[in-house]
């Protein structure tokens, strides 16, 4: 077994309110609704997502600590080998 550096293949912003607020909506909702719905529809676009980069997604159980679905290449087992 030999180690490898991690491999950075995707990255996320996050803000806090305070540093978008004056562009927000007044009347926009401050708190979530319909969360199961449109959580549905993010892990839907998640996996198209992935399969469109030539990916193999798998959506993870929902109580899943972290994230929602496991991707690999085509080709590469779940620890990133060939």
């Amino acid at each position: 077994m030999q180690a490898r550096p991690p491999r950075v293949v995707t990255a996320a912003l996050l803000l806090p309110l305070s540093v978008i607020q004056a562009d927000v909506p007044g009347d926009a909702p401050m708190h979530a609704i319909e969360t199961k719905e449109i959580e549905r529809r993010g892990v839907e676009l998640v996996l198209a997502a992935e399969h469109a980069l030539g990916r193999t997604p798998v959506e993870q159980a929902f109580n899943n600590p972290g994230f929602d679905v496991l991707a690999h290449r085509d080709g590469e087992d779940r620890s990133g080998s060939r």
